[in-house]
């Protein structure tokens, strides 16, 4: 069924009851720009930046199949008093499709009408038939065809009420936290429905970040206890606060549209579960059309889920939308959004490395990724040094002393770090290993040595002292 929104007085009251749980993302040169991320064509159509319009010719296909742009609704758990609407604002003939899309399975056409429109809002009812899946629409422009707006709506009643906190900690990168504050600031200057459900919290441990440009947000000076003590005062003064249901970590040189906001709030909405945690997926900024990680799990090292997908072959997008039960799975700090009231263990303050690992094992969360929340970072591997490696041995050590389910016997424990440690020694990477035979003795000599080292200064002298040639170094910019 469609229906046409019209007089403004109508339109407000028709929205009392209804939650616009995603809108389209459109590309940025800035963020990522890989347009098979975004839709799919056939012919004379795609995106126009001026204008910040999608359009298709006269027999052309637009097609939103893509890793942002479709609708995660087996995401959602709705209610029999729940409706899934599409509202759809566009200027000319066309032919519309809705299609929703499951793993190992085919397609469903859920809808499938001509519309001809004069650029006001029409709104799609979706059948009320299972939903585990992505639904994404599909237009043939008939006449000149012009798509300003896809907006999937939830009518009726939401199960939960969420207020959100997104923590960054950051260490001398003002610049980057700087340009995330403006682009939050632009986003809910024109998305203020959610405008009141956010706020923002900077721990500075480096010293030189003492404002941002969000309205809706503070900085918050702190002792450079790294990472996990940076996020674990956010979480403190969120706590204090008490107004948040829940808080979202997130690293600071990572890139994310705003737009993903809206979606990890409205999937909290409607979570059955209060246990409910989002893990954002990286991109990474080199390919950015290549999962890194959809979440991932870990014993003895750890194991990126979905790691290397081509996500503008959207079969890749559909088998990343699998949910399954798995062991030791954590999110990454780079976008993880978790309930307050579910977390019994808060993090543990003494490495920066690792932290967001022993958190999720920690803690019972069902933890969630999506098609389309996501972050883009730099590769891994591109900030690997002997400081790194340190840390890393570091946590997986403690990570493997802390939970029972990841008990390793002495043998097994022996052959990990003794893995780790030729696989430097081997490639001639002699500081690397050095740091990592640090990391072992540090570790074995107990609980005191956590409380001594809470800020890491002497540790982090003695491998600043060891790096000589295995310092990061900027790549020549050839012309």
């Amino acid at each position: 069924m469609i229906q046409n929104l019209g007089e403004q007085n109508e339109f407000r009251a028709l929205h009392e009851s209804r939650h616009v749980v995603q809108k389209l993302m459109i590309p940025d040169a800035v963020i990522n720009n890989e347009q098979d991320l975004f839709f799919h064509r056939r012919g004379m159509a795609g995106f126009d930046q001026n204008s910040g319009n999608f359009y298709a010719l006269p027999r052309a296909e637009i097609r939103f199949d893509s890793y942002f742009n479709a609708f995660p609704s087996y995401a959602f758990d709705l209610q029999p008093s729940n409706r899934l609407e599409v509202h759809v604002a566009t200027r000319g003939k066309c032919i519309f499709e809705l299609i929703l899309v499951r793993p190992n399975q085919s397609r469903q056409h859920l809808f499938h009408t001509i519309l001809d429109a004069d650029g006001t809002t029409k709104i799609i009812e979706v059948p009320q038939v299972p939903l585990e899946g992505l639904i994404y629409a599909r237009f043939v422009a008939i006449d000149d065809l012009t798509i300003r707006s896809i907006d999937y709506v939830i009518a009726g009643a939401v199960r939960n009420k969420i207020r959100m906190t997104g923590v960054i900690t950051t260490f001398k990168r003002n610049d980057a936290v700087q340009k995330t504050a403006k682009r939050l600031e632009d986003y809910f200057a024109a998305n203020l429905d959610l405008r009141d459900d956010f706020n923002l919290l900077v721990i500075d441990n480096g010293g030189d970040t003492d404002s941002i440009g969000f309205s809706n947000g503070r900085v918050i000076k702190n002792s450079n206890y790294g990472g996990a003590g940076g996020f674990t005062r956010g979480l403190l003064e969120t706590v204090k606060d008490r107004t948040s249901t829940h808080v979202l970590f997130m690293d600071d040189d990572a890139v994310f549209f705003p737009e993903t906001l809206r979606r990890t709030m409205a999937i909290l909405r409607y979570a059955a579960d209060p246990a409910l945690a989002i893990s954002g997926s990286m991109i990474t900024e080199s390919h950015k059309w290549r999962m890194w990680e959809a979440s991932a799990t870990f014993n003895r090292r750890c194991m990126p889920i979905h790691n290397g997908r081509d996500l503008r072959q959207f079969p890749e997008v559909v088998a990343t939308s699998q949910i399954g039960s798995m062991e030791n799975r954590y999110g990454g700090w780079w976008y993880f959004c978790f309930p307050i009231a579910a977390t019994k263990t808060w993090p543990f303050p003494f490495f920066v490395r690792g932290d967001d690992i022993c958190f999720s094992l920690a803690n019972d969360f069902r933890i969630l990724n999506v098609p389309g929340i996501a972050s883009h970072q730099e590769d891994f591997f591109a900030k690997q040094s002997p400081m790194t490696v340190y840390l890393d041995m570091r946590y997986h050590l403690v990570a493997h002393l802390m939970f029972e389910r990841l008990e390793l016997s002495k043998a097994d424990l022996h052959d990990m770090m003794r893995g780790y440690f030729d696989r430097f020694n081997d490639a001639y990477h002699y500081e690397s290993a050095e740091a990592l035979l640090m990391a072992m003795e540090d570790v074995l000599k107990g609980e005191r040595f956590w409380e001594d080292n809470l800020d890491m200064a002497q540790r982090r002298a003695d491998l600043a002292a060891l790096t000589v040639e295995e310092k990061l170094i900027t790549p020549w910019n050839l012309p």
